[in-house]
């Protein structure tokens, strides 16, 4: 076990130790567009590995003479035979793999042989190791192993050997990754160094990171291969996730560098960091949406195990809480190193969020599994097909009844607007029936994180359907009111239309009538015939207008129509007066006279009644008053009515029934201020 743990810590310090200086000590490259100058990029890297492997190790035979022909190939020199190239990156990653075999087994072979001095010294090696690297307690009992290996106790110090070694190197494999993640972060804050071509520097930072990323996932393997401890793996996870993240956002920078063509290290420096900062929101966004989920995923089945006796379940649900805390944590901290633009903080926080919520997830997924074999699942199956079954129900009465009325009533009061949302609302109802039958799908297959993504995205559309069809109700009550108001008033419209149209009837035969009585008056006849024509055709076009819905130029039209028929009645009422016969006008001139008569005599009557009523209130001032305005009331009516008499003299009747309209409005005023005397 102790040869095992040792030949793994010297090759884990071996490799982690080749991993800076490939981030930190970048080789000469042309151009980042182009692929065998990346290919230069990558054999230098290994080149630059091997180089340093092999120089903790005393090689022989082939192996020596494959390293020994990596270490002396002049690269550059490839770059005009491509094919040739790609054959030495082959045999350059062919032979690190050999070289670190060979490694391996050497230390392997000399900790079978070691004594107990040779272990003891290992042993104490190993303490040095862990007090750099701040671990004391696995220092301290390291050199307790080490006590134990001089006292002869070779075996029982192997065997105890092995958990400080997995301490050790769990520990170096932080220090490491902690060191790896401090290089990602210093390239986001400056990828480029003095006056060097931005292009190239990201170039050969890109190359150097996909190497380590390489090498880390090596040495991960070998990590779980002896069970080392879950600190150590997540730390390797962490740095690889840190460093791929990096490469994605250096990668975009160097697609910007090229476009725009930015050679100095400041421009870089900003583009850089706006690209950082960019990404970094849009993953801080996407794990907050993760972490929530899966918080909501972890109460439903917490609610599923209520009555399960198994306490693993309850224990794995509990790490998925602490990992999720711990990932809002880290969260929280890069929302703040992004608002300060600290990217490179930043990126190792959202890196250790995202390592959480992945294993919170894998936890989940084993509770989910448990609560299969316990049948629990069974329970929610019931329960999700339930709702399914209700909300298809309910979809399918949204189609046969709400949906159908609100078109047949859209499709009468011809709206396509309103056909166009009920259009959308029945697409939506297809989506959402199609996504119940996925969650059934789901269900089946007890994937009910699924099933609850699917009921969300269901309920979502249906507040969506229930959004569009109260747009479409509400449109179409106002429409209804519309046409109802419209039939109203077209009614009413059409009503007056009908009214004049008997009007203009009316008005046609009295013409025919007027024609025959009064020939003389042909020119007014004929006039007034034509404007009726005019009033008739508008009355026409007025139906019409109505029946388009066009109330406005209905009501224009028969405004204009009304007017006409005015002027037909007066030309009528000329063609009456100028075709009236001599006796006719005599007899109306005689019935004006007999009422002058009547007027005077009423009048004379009137004034005796004054003179009277004068003497019998000669004391009353007050009443003397109002029969002095009835005396001079009665002169006025008496002049009027002469005036009357002028005009029927001058067969003016219309000027005389005037005056005597006049005067016996004056001779009824007299009269009341008579019977209030009286």
């Amino acid at each position: 076990m102790v040869k095992q743990g040792v030949a793994l810590l010297l090759a884990l310090m071996m490799l982690i130790g080749a991993a800076g200086p490939v981030l930190a000590k970048p080789v000469a490259a042309p151009q980042l567009s182009i692929d065998v100058e990346k290919s230069i990029e990558v054999f230098k890297a290994y080149q630059t590995v091997i180089s340093r492997a092999a120089a903790t190790i005393e090689l022989e035979g082939e192996l020596a003479v494959k390293v020994e022909k990596i270490i002396s190939v002049d690269v550059e020199s490839l770059a005009s035979n491509p094919e040739k190239l790609a054959e030495m990156v082959d045999e350059a990653k062919e032979v690190l793999k050999q070289l670190a075999a060979a490694v391996e087994a050497k230390v392997v072979l000399n900790a079978t042989k070691v004594e107990a001095a040779k272990l003891e010294a290992v042993l104490k090696a190993a303490a040095q190791v862990a007090e750099q690297l701040g671990n004391f307690s696995a220092a301290e009992k390291a050199l307790e192993l080490a006590s134990l290996a001089k006292e002869g106790k070779v075996e029982e110090a192997k065997k105890l050997a092995v958990k400080v070694v997995k301490r050790i190197e769990a520990a170096r494999a932080v220090k490491a990754c902690e060191l790896v993640e401090d290089a990602a972060a210093a390239l986001l804050e400056c990828p480029v160094k003095g006056n060097e071509s931005a292009a190239e520097a990201i170039s050969r930072a890109v190359v150097n990171i996909n190497v380590t990323v390489k090498i880390l996932e090596a040495v991960e393997e070998k990590l779980k291969a002896v069970n080392a401890s879950e600190h150590a793996i997540e730390a390797l996870e962490r740095a690889m996730e840190n460093l791929q993240r990096t490469a994605v956002i250096l990668t975009t920078v160097a697609e910007k560098v090229v476009m725009v063509k930015l050679e100095k290290a400041a421009e870089a420096v900003n583009v850089t960091k706006q690209v950082a900062v960019s990404k970094a929101e849009e993953e801080l966004e996407d794990l907050l949406e993760k972490v929530k989920e899966l918080a909501e995923r972890a109460a439903l089945l917490r609610e599923l195990i209520a009555n399960v006796t198994e306490a693993k379940l309850e224990q794995l649900l509990d790490k998925v809480g602490s990992l999720l805390e711990n990932a809002s944590a880290a969260l929280e901290k890069a929302e703040e190193a992004i608002e300060e633009s600290d990217v490179g903080n930043a990126m190792k926080l959202l890196a250790a969020a995202r390592i959480a919520v992945k294993h919170a997830e894998e936890l989940l997924s084993q509770v989910e599994h448990l609560l299969e074999k316990e049948g629990k699942l069974k329970e929610g199956a019931e329960s999700y097909l339930e709702e399914i079954s209700e909300k298809l129900e309910e979809l399918s009465e949204l189609k046969t009844e709400e949906l159908s009325e609100l078109r047949e009533r859209a499709e009468q009061l011809n709206s396509s607007e309103a056909l166009q949302l009920l259009e959308m609302a029945d697409e939506l109802a297809e989506k959402a029936e199609k996504l119940l039958k996925a969650a059934q799908e789901a269900v089946a297959l007890g994937n009910f994180t699924a099933v609850e993504e699917l009921l969300e995205q269901v309920d979502d559309i249906m507040e969506q359907i229930a959004g569009l069809l109260g747009n479409a109700e509400e449109l179409l009550e106002h429409l209804e009111e519309a046409a109802e108001k419209a039939a109203e008033k077209a009614e009413e419209i059409l009503e007056e239309i009908e009214e004049k149209l008997k009007e203009c009837s009316d008005l046609k035969e009295l013409l025919e009538e007027l024609k025959e009585e009064f020939g003389a008056a042909a020119d007014l006849i004929e006039e007034a015939e034509q404007l009726l024509s005019r009033a008739s055709t508008m009355l026409s076009e007025a139906q019409e207008a109505v029946a388009q819905g066009n109330f406005t130029a209905a009501e224009e039209l028969l405004q204009k129509a009304s007017s006409l028929l005015s002027q037909v009645d007066e030309l009528v009422d000329e063609i009456e007066k100028a075709g009236k016969s001599g006796e006719t006008a005599e007899e109306e001139l005689n019935e004006l006279k007999d009422r002058a008569g009547e007027l005077k005599e009423k009048i004379e009557n009137l004034k005796e009644k004054v003179e009277e009523l004068k003497e019998e209130f000669k004391k009353n001032p007050v009443a003397l008053a109002k029969l002095k305005q009835a005396e001079e009331l009665l002169n006025n009516a008496e002049d009027l009515v002469d005036k009357a008499l002028e005009k029927i003299a001058d067969k003016l009747p219309e000027a005389a029934e005037k005056f005597l309209d006049n005067a016996k409005n004056l001779v009824d005023k007299v009269q009341e201020i008579l019977e209030e005397l009286e």
